[in-house]
Parts: structure tokens; C-alpha cells; sequence
């Protein structure tokens, strides 16, 4: 519980400081609202590895002190540090993805045609965030997918559907009506909702299929995880071991 905490003060901390410390940089130099957003959406992007590496910390911690008995077995998300971690994951996709676009769309600004500008803004989109988050999404669902059981997969589904609403709401606060028409063809917030749900399926369905191989992944994810915290002796002499039983039941498998 401890490690799933600090994983969210230091993402959500990280990203608050970033935020902070680019906003008095900006009032020397002109930096866009979206680059900001999405330098500090970097640290909630990370979550993952952020996590990764406190698990791995307190496991040498247990193996190093004769106090504690050595339990390095993961445990499997609870359904709300499941969706805790989608949720934050996939803000920091939508944000960074969302700077990056918005800084291509900011060199079709230069176009004098409305028309072009436009169509070029959309045709960034279709060619930047889409995919990048269709990889954030699988991504996300591959994390989780080796620590959950199958059902934790609607709160993934949830989180992501959530997360995308929340920065589609906040981008609609920070961007004027007239910047948010070179990134869509609607005029009304509603209609900018209804837009994002085929996208949002297409997400969705990548995730489920990031879900499903992170699924048949989880022995092979326990078994990195368990050689990472052990010593280097040790980890060579598991893998001969598993080397030798592999060749022991070569044999075997070839008569049969």
C-alpha cells in the first residue's frame, strides 16, 4: 500500500512541479498552454516504471534484512489501485499526446489559407495522437492485464473513458473555440464530446488486447520481476537450473 501511495504523490507531485516551474519559465519565453500540460503529464506517463522500481526497492529491502521474512510474490491490483493507476497513466497519454499535436498544429498556423490550416490540423491528429495513444492504451492494458485478475478490465475500460472526459474537459477551458475548430470539424462542446466516442472504442479495443496479453504474460512477468531483486549469483544459477530442465525434458518430448 505504501509503494501504490508514493507511486501517486511522486507522478502526480512530479507533474505538479514541472507545471509550476515551466509557468515562471513561460514568463520569460512564450510556451503554449498544451506544451506545459504535457511536459507535466511526463511523470504520471510514468507511473508505471515509477512503481516498478519502488516494488523493486522494497523487495531488496526485505531480502537484505534478517528482520523481514523474504516475500517478494506480487500481488494482484486491488480494483481501485487498478483504476487509481489507469486513470493517471492514461491522463499523462492524453496530455503528452496532446502537446505533441498541439505543437504541429501550431506550424500549420503558419498557413494563410483557413481551409488548408484546418485540414492539415485534423490530418495531424489522425497522424500523431491516434496512434500514440492507441500504443498508450495497449500499454496500459498490458500493465495491468499482469497484475489483475480478468474482470479488472471494466475498470480499466472505466478509467479510460473517464480520463479521456476529464481532459477533453479540461482542454475545452484552456483552448478558445476558434484554436479547438483546427482540431475539429464541430462547433459545440456537445459535438466534441460525440466525436471522441469512435476513437474511444478503438482505444478501448486496444486495451482489452494489451489486457488480454498481459493476461497470459503474468508467469513471465513474476518471474522478471523476482529475478531483477535477486542477487546476480542467484539469478544465474536459476537460470542454468531452468536451462538444465529444459534439456532434461527434451528428450522426453521427442520420444512421445
Amino acid at each position: 500500500m505504501r509503494n501504490i501511495i508514493l507511486a501517486v504523490v511522486i507522478a502526480v507531485g512530479a507533474g505538479a512541479i514541472i507545471y509550476v516551474l515551466i509557468g515562471l519559465l513561460g514568463e520569460a519565453i512564450a510556451i503554449p498552454e498544451t506544451v506545459k500540460n504535457g511536459v507535466a503529464g511526463i511523470p504520471a506517463l510514468a507511473i508505471q516504471k515509477t512503481y516498478g522500481l519502488l516494488e523493486e526497492r522494497s523487495a531488496k529491502r526485505a531480502l537484505t534484512s534478517a528482520a523481514v521474512a523474504p516475500q517478494i510474490a506480487l500481488r494482484e491490483f486491488h480494483p481501485l489501485t487498478a483504476f487509481l493507476f489507469s486513470f493517471i497513466a492514461w491522463c499523462g497519454v492524453v496530455m503528452f499526446t496532446g502537446a505533441v499535436m498541439a505543437s504541429l498544429v501550431g506550424f500549420a498556423a503558419v498557413l494563410a489559407d483557413v481551409d488548408l490550416q484546418q485540414q492539415f490540423g485534423i490530418a495531424l491528429v489522425a497522424a500523431t495522437t491516434i496512434p500514440l495513444k492507441i500504443i498508450g492504451a495497449a500499454y496500459i492494458g498490458r500493465w495491468i492485464g499482469t497484475r489483475s485478475r480478468p474482470y479488472v478490465f471494466a475498470i480499466v475500460a472505466s478509467a479510460l473513458v473517464l480520463g479521456s472526459i476529464a481532459c477533453l474537459f479540461s482542454m475545452s477551458l484552456v483552448f478558445n473555440q476558434d484554436s479547438l475548430k483546427l482540431l475539429s470539424d464541430y462547433d459545440t462542446t456537445s459535438k466534441q464530446y460525440e466525436s471522441l466516442l469512435p476513437d474511444l472504442a478503438v482505444y478501448l479495443l486496444f486495451a482489452a488486447l494489451g489486457f488480454w496479453f498481459g493476461q497470459r504474460q503474468k508467469l513471465a512477468y513474476n518471474m522478471g520481476f523476482i529475478l531483477r531483486v535477486l542477487p546476480e549469483k542467484t539469478q544465474q544459477t536459476i537460470v542454468e537450473m531452468a536451462k538444465e530442465e529444459a534439456l532434461r525434458g527434451r528428450p522426453a518430448a521427442t520420444v512421445h
